[in-house]
């Protein structure tokens, strides 16, 4: 803090490191790495903050630690996704003694819990379902594990941080007026008028606000994202060429029958243009935050994920736009995804996960097709196909890359698929899936075979990264948005 220097204390590894907590005395950086068969499991580990060899304490865990006042305990949160719980617990220092403060009904947690300082409470912040999709601020007893709620907020809450005196909480929360990035908010303890902080455009991130132990500085960290819509002849990257210009972040994106891109932005519109960027069509001009949109295979409907009334639910309009009509009235879906027939659409159900399908005319209540799933779906070119990838059966095992006949069944093929990978898409041929592999700073596109065999290499950028990818409906051209990301740490004092 003093002099701006830094030191790298732990090699780089293909795995992601999060949750960095220091030691209540300093000498010590707790922090959670995941699995290198794949993120699904994390370990909690702790190393000297000058360097030396990492000691494991947690096996499955899925936040940052909170140290008690004193520094004897700590407490963190795992979830259990098969079950649609959230856990928090306590355990010594040592990672030893561990126990369940208490369970929650909840999608997830994954920004870490904040112990008050007169050590009573710890403040947790879930994703909710059973008032409508909210994220909710809750306060715990340590003594009984007995719950209420603070605050909920439906466009998200971020971990929170006690103020020294225990007066309330800091916090970071989406602006839904600024395409949802996050913004400082202050929410007092135990009730009181929430104040915001900042008012700016800069996207404070969720889950890494932290503040002085005297409460007279915070530090966050910021996220910037330029992605711009690209289209590659064959995928050949020496001929891609740029169609927009300095989108916010670019989505999902899928392209029409008749040659048009299909795809959304961060500040919750979709649009459809041309192949040479002309013809760029607002879809969503009187409804936002809209995405994943899938265009059908016969070219008559967009399907698309839609959040209104606190609901994240499936919807399906006209090619142009037209006619938006709700086809599954969830509480929470992900990744829809319409047939080539354009009779059928698959998506994510609910926290669990479970894979269903419905008619694209909405005229049938969804149909499960499999619940042994994590990941989004994809349907085959041929439309006889799905391919996701499932958990692993134990702890240190990869992640498993499924494809099973649509409707559901016994899979076709089964094999590992690497930690490192993006999620599976389908090649243009129906014969191999492909997926973004990052290395060193740069994304491209590599294909694996069913039939098994080496990856193969399909793009060659040397520069950028890789947000979405879509072949055309004829295998010929390559859509992708491309751009790159930045992160600066920021410091703040005197807020208050």
């Amino acid at each position: 803090m003093a002099t701006g220097s830094d030191v790298q204390i732990l090699p780089p590894d293909e795995v992601e490191f999060r949750g960095l907590t220091f030691s209540p005395d300093a000498n010590y950086i707790d922090f959670v790495r995941s699995d290198k068969n794949g993120p699904e499991y994390s370990y909690l580990y702790q190393m000297p903050v000058l360097g030396g060899t990492p000691r494991q304490l947690i096996r499955d865990i899925d936040t940052p630690i909170s140290f008690s006042p004193d520094g004897t305990q700590f407490a963190f949160a795992r979830g259990v996704p098969d079950k649609g719980e959230v856990r928090l617990l306590i355990a010594k220092a040592d990672g030893s003694g561990e126990r369940v403060l208490v369970t929650r009904s909840a999608i997830n947690t994954l920004l870490g819990p904040a112990w008050s300082p007169d050590g009573k409470t710890v403040a947790l912040t879930t994703w909710e379902t059973a008032k409508g999709l909210r994220a909710v601020l809750w306060a715990v007893s340590v003594s009984d594990g007995s719950v209420r709620e603070i605050y909920s907020d439906p466009t998200g809450i971020g971990r929170p941080r006690w103020l020294p005196d225990g007066s309330g909480l800091l916090v970071t929360m989406g602006d839904p007026s600024r395409a949802f990035r996050g913004q400082l908010w202050y929410i007092p303890f135990p009730k009181g008028e929430v104040r915001r902080l900042t008012n700016d455009l800069t996207d404070y991130q969720l889950g890494w606000l932290d503040l002085t132990h005297d409460g007279t500085t915070l530090v966050d960290t910021e996220m910037t994202t330029v992605s711009d819509l690209w289209v590659a002849p064959a995928g050949d990257a020496a001929r891609a060429r740029q169609i927009t210009s300095k989108e916010p972040l670019i989505g999902q994106l899928s392209w029409m029958p008749k040659g048009s891109i299909v795809f959304a932005i961060e500040d919750g519109n979709l649009f459809a243009v041309n192949p040479d960027g002309s013809g760029r069509t607002l879809l969503t001009p009187s409804e936002r935050d809209n995405s994943a949109p899938s265009a059908c295979g016969d070219g008559r409907h967009i399907v698309f994920l839609s959040y209104r009334e606190q609901k994240v639910g499936v919807w399906r309009m006209d090619a142009d736009g037209s006619n938006p009509v709700r086809l599954a009235d969830e509480t929470v879906a992900s990744s829809p995804q319409c047939s080539p027939d354009g009779k059928w659409v698959v998506y994510l159900q609910g926290a669990s996960l479970t894979m269903v399908q419905v008619p694209v005319s909405g005229e049938k209540p969804p149909q499960v097709v499999t619940q042994d799933i994590f990941y989004p779906s994809r349907i085959s070119p041929d439309g006889k196909l799905i391919v996701y990838l499932t958990f692993p059966s134990a702890i240190s095992k990869p992640d498993q890359l499924k494809v099973i006949p649509f409707g559901g069944g016994t899979p076709v093929y089964q094999f590992d698929w690497p930690a490192a990978a993006g999620t599976p898409h389908w090649a243009p041929d129906g014969k191999a899936v492909e997926y973004v592999l990052t290395r060193e700073g740069v994304s491209n596109i590599w294909q694996q075979k069913l039939t098994g065999g080496p990856p193969k290499q399909i793009t060659n950028f040397k520069s950028g990264l890789i947000f979405a990818f879509d072949w055309s409906r004829d295998g010929k051209q390559l859509a992708l948005a491309r751009g790159s990301q930045s992160s600066n740490v920021i410091l703040i004092t005197n807020f208050r």
